[in-house]
């Protein structure tokens, strides 16, 4: 993975409004997770997402299990999540965190906070800006304050990975 100043700020994930309306297949989950996702990922990983993985989240009780073998928008905000999560934490603190999350906020509310709050730490840190968070109702709650830092230290890594397969930087190094 390596963005470039016009990729971070054409970075855009979708919002829960914009995820697919009709549920997909499996093969459809992992090619459109692929697709809004890939961008992000780190080069050299052969796939960050597979159906064996997404089984397993179902297994875990991460996700909740297809109906009829077809996933929703709840699934794939679930999967974005999942995905953009695990380049940090483990799936036993994820659960935990969707837990957390959703005792607090509606799946809708909490998605798209979390998303808003992930773009904007993502641009700000990889474009050397001051980190402006994304206002909130519940300013001054802890649900707040560990989202905040939970996509700070998603960011801070991809950040630095994205810095790292930087070619002017690693020209600089030789």
């Amino acid at each position: 993975m390596y963005l470039n100043e016009q990729e971070i700020k054409d970075l855009h994930l979708p919002r829960w409004n914009e995820l697919p309306s009709l549920n997909l297949y499996m093969d459809q989950v992992v090619d459109y997770l692929q697709q809004v996702l890939g961008v992000l990922m780190i080069s050299g990983q052969e796939s960050f997402i597979t159906k064996t993985m997404i089984n397993n989240y179902v297994n875990q009780g991460i996700i909740h299990a297809p109906e009829n073998k077809r996933y929703s928008n709840k699934h794939l905000a679930y999967l974005v999540v999942v995905c953009i999560m695990k380049q940090v934490f483990s799936l036993q603190e994820i659960s935990s965190l969707f837990k957390y999350q959703i005792s607090m906020y509606p799946d809708e509310q909490a998605y798209n906070y979390f998303i808003t709050e992930f773009e904007s730490c993502f641009k700000n840190l990889c474009l050397r800006q001051p980190i402006k968070h994304t206002p909130s109702l519940d300013e001054g709650r802890d649900a707040v304050y560990i989202i905040r830092n939970l996509v700070m230290s998603i960011c801070t890594k991809l950040s630095v990975q994205n810095d790292l397969q930087n070619p002017e930087l690693r020209q600089k190094k030789s």
